[in-house]
């Protein structure tokens, strides 16, 4: 990443991987005293985003709150599996809740979306100190469940002839990858229908500074190779039932663990954390049946839960929002009553 973050703003390594080292973003609380945060794992099908790629508001509910936030890198799939990136998800944890200043790591609230909600789910069943919440955002939780190609596929204009002969031979290529990526930028403006005065002005209004909107690089346009193009093999990996392939290392299929199962509803227990849960009904990524299955295992383990689901809204949907949003003001009161 080639921008640098401005002051109080940290970038720490927390663990190296063979040759890659993997960091995370740390915005310290405004207050020296220990305070809650808030902890980020992105999502990307596996195989894309970083730890920058979110949208504003996640970083807004933080500063709204006056906690800590933090956002980790991990090892991308198919050159990593999706075992390796729960590792990483969990040995960032594991820095943030033992070595950062400023932060109480017993009050740790672990936001994640898509594909990322994987690991963070396998996270709040096996940390130490566990999460003391989860922000569900209309996400992935059993991989097996793409095994068949998308019943409703989306659609894309470069997923069609003749670019998508292009987007394919990237996907085949990536299967046998090697070293694992740690980061693919992406923009979240993509998902909105905002100019850049207007992205830029989201910005503000989740209380980002302009140092701090071109530190994280949400000015930065993406590039065709290999952002772009890294982008749609998510959708195509879906549309063709591939997904749990590229999950699994591509062409290794290295296969999944009895404490690392497919479907990441199995490790809800009793302690597991209270969890909240915002699904967009025209979602054609992730159907938000998901999450309404999802809800009845947290039932099930007597967690304390709450589905919000917005009419009309597709994947990435939220990257629009703000701090008035209503569905934002139900994800802070519900968080500040767990901490």
């Amino acid at each position: 990443m080639s921008h640098t973050l401005p002051a109080p703003w940290q970038v720490h390594q927390f663990a190296s991987e063979g040759d890659r080292q993997l960091h995370l973003d740390y915005l310290p609380p405004p207050q020296s005293s220990s305070r809650p945060f808030l902890f980020w794992v992105h999502g990307g099908g596996f195989m894309s985003l970083n730890r920058r790629s979110y949208a504003p508001w996640y970083l807004g509910l933080a500063k709204k709150l006056g906690w800590g936030f933090v956002s980790v890198d991990y090892r991308l799939c198919p050159g990593a599996t999706v075992l390796e990136s729960a590792h990483d998800v969990l040995d960032g944890w594991t820095y943030a809740t033992t070595k950062l200043e400023g932060i109480d790591g017993r009050k740790g609230v672990v936001i994640s979306s898509s594909s990322g909600v994987w690991q963070a789910m396998h996270l709040c069943a096996s940390a130490s100190p566990r999460p003391c919440a989860l922000i569900n955002l209309y996400g992935i939780t059993d991989i097996a469940s793409f095994s068949t190609p998308a019943p409703s596929p989306t659609s894309h204009p470069f997923l069609e002839p003749p670019h998508v002969s292009q987007v394919e031979a990237a996907l085949e290529a990536s299967m046998t990858e090697s070293p694992a990526l740690t980061g693919m930028h992406f923009s979240f403006r993509i998902a909105t229908d905002l100019d850049t005065e207007a992205w830029k002005a989201l910005g503000a209004r989740n209380g980002m500074t302009l140092q701090e909107w071109h530190g994280l690089e949400f000015d930065r346009e993406m590039v065709w190779e290999p952002e772009i193009l890294r982008a749609l093999m998510i959708p195509l990996a879906i549309n063709r039932g591939l997904l749990p392939h590229v999950a699994q290392g591509g062409k290794r299929l290295v296969a999944f663990s009895v404490d690392k199962p497919s479907d990441a509803k199995e490790v809800i227990d009793h302690h597991f954390p209270p969890t909240i849960t915002l699904h967009g009904t025209a979602d054609t990524y992730v159907p938000h049946m998901a999450s309404e299955v999802l809800q009845t295992h947290l039932e099930k383990a007597g967690i304390r839960h709450e589905l919000i689901l917005v009419p009309d809204l597709g994947h990435n949907g939220d990257a629009s929002w703000d701090q008035e949003t209503a569905q934002v003001e139900q994800v802070r009161s519900f968080i500040s009553e767990c901490v």
